[in-house]
């Protein structure tokens, strides 16, 4: 095969591997997206200098699809290089949970080392992410101070009265609905009120009636209180778990007394 003709199926190979690699992270799968790493690869995250392992780039994946919902979308030509294959990217906000970030994107680059089998030992990834004062984000909303005083109180009281954090499914929309407001003020009122998403103000009871679990039921299966809790993945349940009291569930388990 001709140098040329090499290069010209190296770069559709790279395309083809670049554009099913963005397909996972849109996917929201952790799994699909940390298995173009090795075993024994890395991704590191410029931006926060941190070096994670496959596990550990797992674990975080799943923090950040837990979070919101983003679509990825890849930029421009990808570029090849040795065993190194680069490209740029784009990232849009359309999470119908936090409606009031909706619109948000930014860009970024990787760069991809891959190992002889065509799997990545190393993922390096550059981006800047967008910087919006929350004032000029909900600068026309027509929320007024007051009203999301209100707001605060009826949600905490709904959701703690009624524990409607135990159902997995819940949506701030179905939320919204019972308390009479718009999607966007309630999910403004969480944002400048608790400085939560939806998602994470949620899964925050469920991490208090998880820890409650544990504490009374020692016997009881992790997959058991993740699911009792209102978690609808054990992985979900992990991910919120360690956001929330910086320890995995079992860690938290063993610090808990023997009573007698």
């Amino acid at each position: 095969m001709s140098l040329s003709k090499r290069f010209t199926k190296m770069t559709l190979d790279s395309k083809l591997f670049v554009q099913a690699y963005i397909d996972a992270w849109n996917s929201g799968d952790a799994d699909a997206v940390a298995n173009y790493l090795s075993d024994d690869g890395t991704f590191t995250d410029v931006v926060e200098r941190a070096i994670s392992s496959r596990d550990e780039f797992t674990q975080e994946l799943t923090q950040v699809f837990g979070r919101s919902v983003h679509r990825y979308t890849l930029i421009g030509d990808v570029v090849t290089g040795g065993s190194t294959i680069a490209f740029q990217y784009r990232v849009d906000c359309i999470d119908d949970e936090n409606p009031s970030l909706i619109g948000l994107t930014w860009q970024g680059s990787e760069f991809i080392e891959l190992n002889d089998a065509g799997i990545a030992v190393r993922i390096t990834d550059y981006y800047q992410l967008p910087v919006l004062p929350v004032k000029q984000l909900y600068a026309n909303s027509g929320l007024s101070v007051q009203m999301r005083q209100e707001i605060e109180a009826k949600a905490t009281n709904l959701v703690e009265t009624e524990q409607l954090f135990l159902d997995a499914a819940l949506k701030v929309g179905e939320l919204a609905e019972r308390l009479a407001v718009s999607s966007n003020h309630l999910s403004q009122t969480l944002n400048q009120g608790f400085g939560q998403s939806f998602r994470d103000w949620i899964n925050t009871y469920r991490v208090q009636y998880a820890k409650r679990l544990i504490e009374d039921n020692p016997s009881m299966a992790m997959i058991e209180i993740g699911e009792a809790s209102g978690f609808g993945a054990p992985s979900t349940f992990y991910s919120a778990f360690r956001r929330v009291e910086n320890m995995t569930p079992a860690q938290y388990a063993a610090k808990v007394p023997v009573s007698s």
